[in-house]
């Protein structure tokens, strides 16, 4: 998801730039990736493992139950299709509340996108479903490959349908890209033997309504801020909301790519335990604060001292101009503030989902729901696109921070995920501060377009000095956290 949405904004923003026929496609297809993907797609991922694995979220214990694949393909079928269905008739709300700034033509153009787009939503749940089944039973080339043909359609459709700004046949492009997908998926549960046709009991429908219930509540709180950030930047005019998405997309890849898959690695194992505070519990949690905080920080000095001219040299061809370049570069760098805290919070809530507590996870993303919804509509009128990007930061760092302490009390050691962080921030501190010398000082040679040598020296020295403190820190991973 991560690497694909970030090659398909590159391309994007080359061919369409920040016209009214970016705004128009970049709200049509955050309404059905958020519907079919962030949310369905995301939560049915943990749901397959968990039912197909019989492991039970908070249980402290396994519980080992290997139930069919083909009742939950037959009940995420019907629920896909409900959904995409719905997406369709309710296609001019969904643009009007993330693109306030489309009229006439481009709005319509968003509209007739949104509803071949609903294609997309009805493939990712069962994409998603398949695609975990794939990795439970151990393919993992299968379902790490069979995701390349939405890559493909992603970067070719902008090169395709650029030049006329047809909006609606790179949407009905990328659907097709994405039936692709999971036709694949499907193909090679089929072909492994783990897809045979039935229809679903009434007692597997109350399980998977058991699983997924809670799990969905909680996902539409925590992800329902990016609809928020894009209804007051559709509001700013033109373009904003295009300039928005670039932005996030480069802050998040690495959320998406690193932070993910550190969680989901964890997740059976903490899902397994129950997060009881015993020694391995606090063990897996200690080394996933210290991982993703070394590799989060010398993301604010990069972004910050060189988001310029790395988005100049990817973006600023084609349509899109270098001062257009240069206002999504001013988001990108509020954005890069929050990487820390993104990027732990993922752990965070994904301990506490394997603990069982989703009331109190839902609690914080609905609270950091308001207040993001609140800091928008106040930044957003004084500073524009870099207010939003500020508040959605600021309400990153809370909610990081009241998860993390959530996580402390059902480990029963309030200071442990402090002590975690700070050792892991002394550690990254460390690691970044070469490489941080080094793009500072390189900052006005990355001005004048000659940022080649500091980059590349940077990375190096982040690279050597990381690769030392993670071999120092080696023995962490066999001793238990002080305090167990």
């Amino acid at each position: 998801m991560g690497a694909g949405g970030l090659l398909r904004d590159i391309f994007f923003a080359r061919h369409f730039g920040l016209t009214p026929a970016a705004d128009a496609f970049t709200a049509a297809f955050f309404a059905a990736d958020f519907a079919g993907n962030t949310v369905m797609g995301a939560v049915l991922s943990v749901v397959t493992v968990t039912f197909l694995t019989g492991t039970r979220a908070g249980t402290g214990g396994d519980e080992r139950r290997a139930r069919p694949l083909a009742p939950l393909v037959a009940a995420v079928s019907w629920a896909s299709a409900l959904l995409a269905a719905s997406l369709a008739v309710t296609a001019p709300l969904w643009i009007r509340l993330v693109g306030a700034s489309l009229a006439g033509p481009a709005r319509q153009s968003a509209v007739e996108a949104l509803r071949w787009l609903s294609l997309h939503a009805f493939a990712a749940p069962l994409s998603a479903v398949l695609a975990a089944s794939l990795q439970v039973s151990g393919r993992f080339a299968l379902a790490a490959a069979a995701p390349l043909w939405l890559t493909a359609a992603l970067v070719s459709g902008p090169l395709i349908f650029g030049p006329q700004r047809d909006v609606p046949g790179l949407a009905a492009w990328v659907a097709g890209g994405s039936l692709c997908v999971l036709g694949t998926l499907a193909a090679g549960a089929v072909v492994q033997g783990s897809l045979r046709p039935r229809r679903p009991t009434s007692t597997e429908l109350r399980d998977l309504a058991g699983l997924g219930a809670p799990i969905a509540v909680w996902y539409v709180l925590s992800q329902a801020g990016q609809v928020v950030d894009r209804t007051f930047a559709g509001g700013l005019g033109s373009g904003q909301l295009a300039a928005l998405t670039y932005a996030w997309r480069f802050a998040q890849a690495p959320v998406w790519i690193f932070a993910a898959a550190v969680g989901t690695v964890l997740f059976p194992s903490l899902a397994r335990r129950g997060l009881r505070g015993d020694v391995e519990s606090r063990r897996l949690l200690d080394r996933g604060v210290r991982l993703l905080t070394l590799g989060a920080v010398p993301l604010v000095p990069f972004w910050s001292a060189y988001a310029r001219p790395v988005l100049r040299w990817l973006l600023a061809h084609g349509v899109l101009t270098a001062g257009e370049a240069d206002r999504v570069a001013g988001v990108l760098a509020v954005y890069a503030a929050g990487l820390p805290a993104a990027m732990l919070a993922v752990l965070f809530f994904r301990a506490l989902m394997a603990a069982g507590r989703l009331r109190r996870a839902a609690a914080i993303a609905g609270l950091a729901l308001c207040l993001q919804a609140a800091g928008d509509a106040w930044a957003s009128a004084r500073w524009g696109l870099a207010g939003i990007a500020g508040a959605g930061v600021a309400v990153q760092w809370l909610g990081a921070l009241l998860a993390g302490l959530a996580v402390a009390k059902e480990l029963g050691e309030p200071a442990l995920i402090l002590r975690s962080w700070l050792g892991g921030l002394g550690i990254a501190a460390a690691a970044a501060l070469p490489p941080a010398a080094i793009w500072l000082l390189g900052a006005r040679a990355a001005a004048g377009g000659d940022w080649g040598w500091p980059l590349a020296g940077g990375a190096a020295a982040y690279l050597l000095v990381a690769g030392l403190a993670v071999w120092r820190d080696r023995d962490r991973a066999s001793r238990p956290p002080a305090g167990a």
